[in-house]
């Protein structure tokens, strides 16, 4: 249930905002990676957030880790999971796949 409201309550800010200065993509991007309306917190950790990639892989937003937007998928992912033996890039095709 959370996911569903916290996705859908991006989506809509991102289908309302115009394209201008004041109210562009990258404006609501930012607004998921540092409004705390965009996450689910306690104890003051996001434990539940929202994360973006543009199609070329690079963050454009992240709820838990600011640090993260303008870097690659292989960067971030494998600051998590590298060693692990997962193909991190086959990873990220996979999320395009089931993304359209």
């Amino acid at each position: 249930h959370n996911a569903i409201v916290l996705l859908g309550h991006i989506q809509a800010m991102l289908l309302a905002s115009p394209i201008d200065d004041d109210h562009s993509f990258d404006a609501a991007w930012a607004k998921v990676t540092h409004d705390t309306r965009y996450a689910i917190s306690t104890e003051g950790w996001k434990d539940f957030y929202a994360f973006a990639y543009d199609w070329n892989g690079t963050c454009v937003a992240h709820g838990q880790r600011p640090a993260f937007v303008g870097r690659n998928v292989t960067a971030n992912l494998d600051q998590f999971i590298g060693g692990s033996g997962i193909d991190i890039w086959a990873l990220h095709e996979q999320w395009i796949a089931a993304s359209t």
